[in-house]
């Protein structure tokens, strides 16, 4: 019978790989096209690549849509050689994917995942292994796969390695030049050489030749960085065809296998450990700083239906974590189920969330594109003005096409993408000098809008450990007096807290729940582990007490407990040692146990923001020693007797609580999402100024039957020290006042919510609106509902931020818009940000990085948009006068002027302080808008004033354009050295500059200029280098082409640049920084509420 049981449990194995798979369109929200390349269309577009030297190929590989309908036919998914798979938020991967085709299957990769045909659904779905069974069922797979099994694994889910791919670099220079960016640049220097524009071709040439190499290099030594991290192959022992194989590759791992831990180890696939004891150190992944304990998975667990990774984590090791202690159980070996191998493991997640990042909602990027699409219609303008003009001049076809062409690289500046990556660039780097890395720069801007914060308690509010406060034992009587050292505590309480715990030992230092090691360490007694027969370790008093621990059922937190069977040395009298939620554990204790103050008791230490944990026991007389190992869980955790209450403290971190204010300054909504007591929680919401005032009534939102708002009294204010004062508190307390009773309508009470209450709420649309966002304490939340809730937050128009330990709250790290994961990792499975200082000011600096980058991007942005229209308004105005601007006055333009002032504009420090203002996240929001739209106007004024001020002078010289039936071919590269051109140039070098000074503000996002000395120096240099070339230009007036013009005008143009720079610097920070600024902050302040 039991054989026939393991080879169900065999059978299984291989439904699961077929069955209990993901549909890609319903758990990735990809949609598949399939199709078939047509021979016919191939040979056209052959042609087509020949006849038009290679530009077909190229276009094919920047558009994709062009490959698909120049190479390939729509089909069936059955007849289908390669599939098109679309994402969401419009992701698309850049090729089309070919299918691989066996006799048996039928799968393509996508994102480093295989997902294969199947004739049941007529669809391709996501190979996995569902380990969501009955602890039981897990155990039938330990006797191992068969050989047959195992081949057909390797099919289905590929080898067992995360092979990053590392381009050669002939394979990224290629890809590089095929970018847009790059193809932009090509055209334009193209165009540059045939208009004898070789000096400047030449430098942006080796410009973008330089950016190329640049990003190359990046490129690659970044894949070969994630190569190496993700890279790990080694020899392992396995289980396989019932019996112990000799040792294997990991890459020969697949899901079903018997791993067989031998400590020290590096974990090279995602298991359920299912036999013995073992210590994991999870940093490198999580980056949880203390090692924890894993043990086996038992038959049976009360509560549970199936094992989950995320729920069930003491059982589950992780790929890329270390195994550094094993204790296996006598005669046998510690075996694993292998669950994921590669890319499905939790180590592969982390790679594909560098390699894939999740896109982003954020409209900053999609309106920069619709941005550049609005100058290249002003450029097809200026086309129609500049052909109207060149055919009234006689001009060549030739020239023509030039002169208008050069308009498009001029109003679209080709430089425009590395100068909008610039301020995120500079702040990333100041983010790391202060140990916050980054795997998703493009979170940065985003970390700018955060407006719901949402917080973690212990560990990230909290100190990570708790200190022992002290503990009120029970007596006949009733609660001992409190007694705040453990060691003097009454039997059985004493004994209770020393052997009650999950605690190993290695290197002479302690391994487990900090929560126990201080509790343990408190107690005063010694700790010896063993291998007898019997017992798994010894705890001994000082006077020389000794009890052994016989069997552990460790703490479920769908339990809310943990027990273990002990046996007195000197008796060996055995009994049942049970300690958790106090809630827990009245509900076990038989009820005569229970004192009758006992919630009393419980809610005076809970409302001062102690941690209570509930201790019981039962006497196992009729037990002897040999058979205790054979006892259930839930005959040990029954019909107890209350024994006592212990209090601990959990400490806010020393700039906790100023953080949560200045944010609640910068009007940032900061909540607590805990799996804590809501009454422990709510006080320490209270002392972090979560909730900003206390004199506001605080209701604690639970279900049962149904929604209840329970008011929460502000705890009596006592000292820490001053226990006699607690007692007296808790034995004389009498109510005086009577309980608010709770109106959703009054805005000016608090709420907390209960993770029953909130399952409850999201069901409801209407109290979703009015209760998740006012609520400020989430309490006895799951991992899963701490996700929820972000989503929720989401959904409501909220860019929620989270930060945590990077251990439990990954869900909630990953769905967030900005995740935070404080952890010893640079990068963590948990968040696109991670910080070794464990403190959340460190989230503090990383949304003022945010708004400074933010707000960065958007003035560089303001400032490349006006640099190329004050130079398309300059082309124009010559192109009037049959004139054009020169190679070197172009090159002095990019090169000398635009170059350094856009790199420097990135470097300015974001401010000391978070505003209660936020950069607006859209490049087509009205400030922006109205800044640009009317501070061209005032340039464009300046520029068409002085134009029409200057052909009005008596010393003014037209170009002199030869008519068109004179026989003299008209060339505008002979007109450059004039007067319109030499006064247009001068002024608009000025421009150039001024108009940084006026979009460079400083507070309330960013430092004043002042402070960015980079950017100081430049202004004033060239400032300085404009006015010598205006008053002095012999030196290069040849070069340059310029000429000579009168003194008194030459002073003139400085006055008016003066008045140039007044006017646009006034009206930037009067109408749009002290008006329109304040006219959006205003709405969104008023929309939030």
């Amino acid at each position: 019978e039991r054989s026939m049981e393991v080879s169900s449990g065999r059978e299984s194995l291989h439904l699961l790989g077929q069955a209990q798979t993901q549909v890609i369109e319903v758990s990735e929200g990809l949609s598949i096209v399939a199709y078939k390349q047509s021979k016919f269309k191939t040979v056209l577009f052959c042609i087509l690549c020949i006849l038009s030297v290679g530009l077909a190929w190229a276009a094919t590989r920047l558009f994709i849509s062009w490959r698909l309908a120049l190479r390939y036919r729509k089909c069936s998914l059955q007849e289908a050689d390669y599939v098109y798979v679309l994402g969401t938020q419009d992701e698309h991967i850049p090729e089309i994917i070919p299918i691989h085709n066996s006799p048996e299957y039928k799968w393509f990769p996508y994102k480093c995942l295989r997902y294969f045909w199947s004739e049941d659904t007529q669809s391709y779905r996501r190979s996995e292994f569902d380990a969501a069974i009955p602890f039981d069922e897990i155990h039938k797979f330990g006797r191992g796969l068969t050989s047959d099994q195992h081949g057909e694994g390797l099919i289905r889910f590929g080898p067992n390695i995360i092979d990053v791919p590392v381009r050669s670099y002939t394979w990224l220079i290629f890809n590089e030049v095929l970018h847009p960016f790059y193809v932009f640049q090509v055209f334009s220097m193209s165009l540059w050489y045939a208009d004898d524009y070789y000096v400047y071709a030449t430098c942006i040439l080796l410009m973008a030749l330089f950016a190329a190499s640049t990003a190359v290099y990046q490129t690659r030594k970044n894949m070969v960085q994630l190569a190496s991290m993700a890279h790990y192959v080694s020899d392992v022992s396995i289980i396989r065809d019932d019996r112990e194989q000799d040792r294997i590759p990991t890459t020969d791992l697949v899901p079903g296998d018997i791993l067989v831990i031998e400590g020290p180890m590096t974990l090279p696939c995602d298991c359920v450990l299912l036999t013995g004891q073992c210590v994991v150190n999870e940093s490198a992944l999580t980056g949880e700083s203390l090692p924890v304990v894993k043990v086996g998975l038992p038959e049976k667990e009360p509560g549970t239906k199936a094992f989950n990774p995320e729920i069930h984590t003491k059982y589950a090791l992780f790929s890329g974590t270390e195994v550094i202690l094993t204790r296996p159980p006598k005669n046998e070996k510690i075996k694993a189920l292998v669950v994921s191998t590669g890319f499905n493991t939790s180590k592969g997640l982390l790679v594909r969330s560098i390699l894939f990042p999740k896109p982003t909602k954020f409209k900053f990027y999609r309106d920069s594109f619709r941005f550049v699409g609005f100058l290249f219609l002003l450029a097809c303008f200026g086309l129609g003005y500049s052909i109207h003009l060149y055919l009234g001049f006689g001009a060549s076809v030739g020239t023509i096409i030039k002169r208008c062409l050069d308009l498009f690289t001029i109003v679209v500046p080709p430089a425009l993408p590395i100068a909008m990556t610039m301020g995120t660039a500079f702040a990333i780097s100041r983010l790391q000098k202060q140990q916050i890395y980054c795997i998703s720069p493009v979170r940065v801007n985003v970390s700018g809008r955060v407006d719901f914060m949402c917080f973690d308690k212990t560990g990230t509010l909290t100190e990570e450990g708790l200190d022992v406060y002290g503990a009120k034992s029970m007596t006949s009587d009733g609660f001992h007096n409190f007694e705040s050292d453990l060691s003097k505590c009454p039997s059985p309480m004493l004994e209770i807290l020393s052997s009650c715990h999950s605690l190993t030992r290695h290197d002479g230092k302690f391994l487990g729940d900090l929560l126990e090691i201080r509790m343990f360490e408190a107690t005063r007694w010694e700790f010896e582990e063993t291998h007898d027969n019997n017992a798994t370790s010894y705890v001994r008093s000082p006077q020389g007490q000794e009890i052994a621990i016989l069997k552990k059922f460790d703490f479920s937190s769908l339990l809310q407990r943990m027990s273990v069977i002990v046996a007195d040395e000197k008796t060996n009298r055995v009994s049942g040692y049970v300690k958790g939620s106090p809630e827990k554990i009245e509900e076990l204790c038989r009820p005569e146990t229970i004192p009758a103050n006992f919630q009393q008791v419980l809610s005076e230490y809970t409302t001062q923001g102690y941690r209570v944990i509930g201790c019981a026991l039962r006497n196992l007389d009729e037990i002897s020693v040999e058979n205790s190992r054979e006892i259930p869980r839930d005959f040990v955790e029954r019909d107890l007797e209350f024994a006592g209450l212990l209090v601990m403290q959990n400490k806010l971190k020393s700039d906790t609580a100023q953080t949560i204010l200045n944010l609640n300054n910068a009007n940032i909504l900061s909540v607590m999402v805990t799996g804590d007591n809501p009454l422990t929680a709510v006080n320490v919401a209270q002392k972090c100024h979560i909730y900003p005032t206390s004199m506001r009534p605080v209701f604690l939102c639970d279900f049962a039957q149904k929604l209840e708002f329970t008011y929460i009294p502000p705890p009596p204010t006592f000292q820490d020290e001053n226990v006699v004062q607690v007692e007296n508190q808790v034995e004389n307390s009498v109510q005086v006042e009577i309980a608010p009773v709770f109106n959703m309508q009054d805005l000016h009470s608090e709420l907390a919510v209960t993770g029953r209450s909130f399952d409850h709420i999201i069901q409801d649309p209407q109290l979703s609106k009015e209760i998740l966002p006012r609520a400020k304490v989430f309490s006895r939340m799951s991992p899963l509902q701490k996700a929820t809730l972000i989503e929720k937050l989401q959904d409501r128009g909220f860019t929620v931020g989270m930060c945590g330990d990077g251990a439990n709250d990954c869900g909630a790290l990953k769905a967030a818009d900005v995740g935070l994961s404080l952890s010893e990792a640079e990068a963590s499975v948990a968040a696109p940000f991670t910080s070794k200082n464990p403190s959340i000011k460190s989230l503090y600096d990383l949304l003022r990085e945010g708004r400074c980058a933010l707000s960065g991007s958007i003035q560089i942005f303001k400032y490349m948009a006006c640099y190329s229209l004050i130079q398309f308004v300059t082309v124009l105005l010559l192109y009037r006068t049959g004139s054009r601007l020169g190679d070197w006055q172009f090159l002095f333009i990019d090169l000398v002027l635009i170059l350094p002032l856009v790199f420097s504009m990135g470097r300015t420090e974001p401010n000391t302080h978070l505003s209660r203002a936020k950069p607006t996240g859209s490049l087509i929001s009205l400030s922006v808008l109205v800044s640009v739209i009317c501070q061209m106007i005032i340039m464009i004024g300046f520029q068409i004033g002085i134009y029409l001020y200057l052909i009005e002078q008596p010393w003014y010289v037209a170009p002199v354009i030869p008519p068109p039936d004179s026989g003299i071919a008209y060339d505008p590269r002979d007109m450059i050295a004039c007067h319109a051109t030499t006064v247009l140039f001068l002024f608009a070098n000025f421009q150039y500059v001024i108009v940084v000074l006026a979009f460079s503000i400083g507070k309330p996002f960013r430092k004043p200029i002042y402070t960015n000395r980079y950017l100081s120096v430049s202004v004033i240099l060239l400032i300085a280098i404009s006015t010598y070339i205006l008053l002095y230009p012999w030196p290069i007036q040849g070069i340059m082409q310029l000429v000579d013009f009168p003194w008194d005008f030459k002073l003139i143009l400085l006055g008016l640049v003066a008045a140039n720079c007044a006017a646009v610097w006034i009206y930037e920070r009067l109408v749009i920084v002290f008006l329109l600024q304040r006219f959006e902050i205003h709405k969104r302040e008023k929309k939030s509420r």
